[in-house]
């Protein structure tokens, strides 16, 4: 009898993928407990991501994990912002680090506020 799952098309979304790092890493440690680029590879074998775009950002979020040590939400906006070429907006200057465009949530100088009026 033929395996029911290799005839059925089995996919999932990005945020399977996210409880999947958040499970694997160690909050006390701060760091995987797991090589997180190995397991999102054999995930991707096992598991397509639907949209399919979804497959690049999460192979970004491992190497952001594995080679920046970045936090798996971290990880996760970073690898969605670098994959779909937009900005991300946020006080984190990890972002800096591995080379995205960041828009600072840092507090404007008085100056630069601009005030619409009401009605």
């Amino acid at each position: 009898m033929p395996n029911r799952c290799s005839e059925a098309d089995i996919h999932t979304s990005i945020r399977s993928y996210a409880e999947v790092l958040i499970l694997f890493y160690d909050h006390t440690e701060a760091e995987p407990e797991n090589n997180v680029p190995q397991v999102i590879m054999i995930l991707l074998e096992l598991i397509s991501l639907v949209p399919e775009i979804h497959e690049d950002a999460v192979l970004a979020v491992a190497t952001y994990i594995d080679e920046y040590h970045m936090t798996p939400f971290d990880a996760f906006h970073a690898g969605l912002v670098a994959t779909s070429g937009e900005r991300v907006l946020s006080t984190e200057q990890d972002y800096d680090t591995v080379g995205l465009a960041r828009v600072s949530l840092a507090p404007l100088e008085e100056d630069d506020c601009v005030v619409a009026p009401l009605g």
